[in-house]
């Protein structure tokens, strides 16, 4: 995809993904904000909002006939991963489908969603919220481990010079616009899910395997007891 030269700042928002839903700009807009006011998680989960704590930026992705939406979603992590290793924050990897954790605790949390015309596809939202000044204080209202830059670091960021270094590794990657195959290569290089022994919530209930593989759909392969059980959507938690 070509980038957009259009990047819009917004002072504050209720989210940066319904807005672009809202607004409907050219494919490769992209719109942040260190001021979101109801931003939203997977499966309909509350984002912790903290003003002027933390980074929220969306991306416009045109959609490509036949390309799995997964590999636009992690373009937004990738770059995140190499800027938080930047920044010397440890033991960083991306838990599938797209959480980013440092120390084992969510540090971000990419979400899509797809825009559908008459049940065809025309675009893929995706957006990133990272946790980048949040105290430990603030992080308890969280219901699941989290951690923060500062947290991980013991020092705060330049809000805006965090924001321009990411926007640089995002569009460096975008202007490379590499095929999904070489992006699938990049994201299981920094997931480090490979091997993990997991536990995936089913609509059935709770399903125990061990990660083989992310295919090219984005599909994550879990080997259980019972065979290889293709999980396309939902938690999975490390056991």
């Amino acid at each position: 995809m070509e980038p957009s030269n259009r990047i819009i700042y917004l002072d504050t928002i209720d989210s940066t993904n319904s807005y672009l839903h809202r607004e409907k700009p050219p494919a490769g807009t992209i719109v942040y904000t260190f001021r979101q006011s109801a931003g939203r998680g997977r499966q309909g989960k509350s984002w912790i909002e903290v003003n002027d704590r933390n980074l929220a930026l969306s991306v416009l992705f045109g959609a490509a006939p036949g390309e799995a939406p997964f590999w636009r979603i992690a373009l937004l992590s990738l770059p995140m991963v190499e800027l938080l290793n930047a920044v010397k924050v440890g033991a960083v990897w991306i838990k599938w489908p797209n959480d980013i954790l440092a120390g084992g605790k969510k540090i971000a949390g990419v979400l899509a969603e797809t825009l559908l015309e008459e049940n065809r596809i025309t675009g893929i939202i995706a957006g990133i919220g990272i946790n980048v000044n949040t105290t430990a204080e603030e992080l308890t209202a969280v219901a699941r481990p989290a951690t923060s830059i500062f947290c991980e670091t013991g020092r705060l960021q330049d809000l805006d010079r965090f924001a321009e270094e990411y926007l640089e590794r995002l569009l460096r990657l975008l202007r490379e616009n590499p095929p999904p195959g070489v992006i699938r290569e990049r994201w299981l290089a920094g997931s480090g899910i490979i091997g993990r022994t997991l536990a995936w919530a089913s609509p059935a209930g709770a399903v125990h395997g061990c990660a083989v593989n992310v295919d090219e759909e984005g599909l994550l392969w879990l080997e259980t007891d019972g065979g290889i059980v293709k999980v396309a959507a939902g938690d999975v938690d490390l056991r």
